[in-house]
Parts: structure tokens; sequence; C-alpha cells
């Protein structure tokens, strides 16, 4: 089947040309995407065409509306975009795995967190990238989640950046099955840092330790330094 869909070619153009090449037996059919309608109400149609008989000469010609499809697939194609920016874009770490429980995608951000290109990520263990003392109970969630004993798991780890340092994060994990019930099952991942924040709440759990003795010693020496009064 010749095709002039996404040629670049005029539409009109394309139709003749595509008319033609079935006349002439060049092609055995031949298939056209166009715009009509208003710019209020546009509409998508496609034209096919077959030879009316072999060696005829002649040809049939059909106009198909198909303007719900190419909504339906504009829709999707947005729809496709927008996941893909909101992954790439997103502010936290964000991490396919997939059946095997190896990298199937990772986004920037979780990159940045691991101190790693994602291409670097990709196809690896995510162990590798866990804390020691961390890895056996992430490894035994990962494998109750796609045994299907577990919908899901939320918990703090550690991951071990490419310098050696240590961050902390959240890490909440769910399985996603597949849409067609038969392909495997996938595993996602959000993942946010929150070192810089356990840092500052360790320091004020500290300081306030740190006042409170401070209080206790002031009160135990006003009581030393204050004369016992007798009635």
């Amino acid at each position: 089947m010749f095709s002039a869909w996404g040629d670049g070619a005029e539409p009109g153009q394309a139709a003749a040309a595509g008319i033609r090449s079935v006349l002439a037996g060049t092609a055995d059919s031949f298939e056209l995407d166009y715009p009509a309608g208003t710019p209020s109400r546009p509409r998508w149609f496609t034209m096919r065409v077959a030879p009316l008989a072999l060696g005829s000469g002649a040809a049939v010609v059909m106009h198909l509306d198909v303007t719900e499809r190419h909504k339906a697939e504009s829709a999707l194609r947005l729809s496709e975009a927008r996941a893909q920016a909101t992954f790439e874009q997103a502010p936290i770490g964000i991490c396919w795995l997939d059946a095997a429980g190896l990298v199937a995608a990772v986004n920037p951000a979780l990159a940045a967190i691991v101190d790693r290109a994602p291409e670097q990520l990709v196809g690896t263990d995510p162990a590798a990238l866990w804390h020691p003392d961390d890895a056996p109970a992430t490894a035994a969630h990962l494998g109750r989640l796609f045994r299907g004993e577990l919908d899901g798991y939320v918990g703090e780890r550690r991951f071990v950046r490419a310098d050696g340092s240590i961050r902390k994060v959240n890490v909440a994990v769910s399985v996603v099955r597949a849409l067609d019930e038969e392909g495997p099952p996938l595993a996602i991942a959000t993942v946010e840092d929150v070192t810089e924040r356990r840092r500052l709440a360790e320091e004020l759990h500290r300081s306030q330790k740190l006042e409170a003795i401070g209080q206790l010693a002031a009160g135990i020496a006003h009581e030393i330094n204050t004369p016992i009064q007798f009635v």
C-alpha cells in the first residue's frame, strides 16, 4: 500500500499522485489522512483508493470520517508527552524497576541524588546504591512486592553516592501490573532526599537538649546559692 501520510506533500497533490499510482498499477492501494471542516469544527478524514478490478483502469475512492480516532490519538500523544515531562522534570526521584528488579528507567532528580548519570543506572541492580545495612530489608520488600505479597511499602533508606557520601531518603514503592494482564509487572519508586531535613531536625534536637541541660544547671545553681529559709 502506498501512503502519503506524513511525507510533507499537500493533501490535494498527494491525493492526485496516489490515485494515479493505483490507476497505473504501480500501487495496489493508497491511503491518505487529511484535515477538513472549519477552524471552529475541524474534521479529519481518511481517503482510501483501491482498483475497481485488475486491468480495468478504474478505481474506487472512499472518504471515511476519522475525527474521533484522530482526537483520541492526539489526546494519547498529549497524555504521553505530559507523563514524560512529569517524569523528567519532577522535583523528586522516580525509578522504574523491571520484573527482575533491575532499573528500567530513572529520572534526572534521582540520578542527582545518587550522583550518577541516568544512563549509568539503567539495567543495573539498585542494591548497589543502597547502604549495606539497608540492603537486606529493601531486597526482601521488593521480593514480596513482585510475588504479590505486598501492594507497596514506604520507608526511610540510605543511598551511597559515587563519592561515598550518604543520602537519607524517603522511598515509596508500588507494583504496576501490566495493562494486558499478561505482561510482567513493573515497580515504580519515588525517592525524596531528606538528608538536609534530617540534619536540621537533629541539630534542633541537640539544641533543645542543651537548652534543657542549661536550664536544669541554672536551677541547681540557684538552689545551691540560695540560703535555706527556716520558719
